[in-house]
C-alpha cells in the first residue's frame, strides 16, 4: 500500500492493483462479503492475513518486505 494505492503480486508478476478511493473500489466493497466489518480498508498498516477459502492451502517460503 501507498496511500490509498495497492498492488498484488503472486510469483513476481503483478496480478492486481487497486484504489481504494474510487468509485469502482466502494462499488465493489458495498457488493462484498466484508460490508459489514467494521474499518474494513480504513487502516493502512497492520496484519497480513493468508487465507484458504475452505480449501487445502500450502505456503512455502513467504517473504514479506516493508515497503520505502
Amino acid at each position: 500500500m501507498e496511500g490509498n494505492y495497492g498492488e498484488h503480486w503472486l510469483n513476481g508478476v503483478k496480478i492486481l492493483e487497486f484504489n481504494l478511493d474510487t468509485p469502482e473500489f466502494a462499488d465493489a466493497f458495498q457488493k462484498s462479503k466484508f460490508v459489514n466489518f467494521d474499518g474494513f480498508a480504513k487502516k493502512r498498516k497492520g496484519h497480513i492475513i493468508i487465507t484458504d477459502h475452505t480449501d487445502d492451502s500450502w505456503y512455502r517460503n513467504i517473504k514479506i518486505k516493508k515497503l520505502k
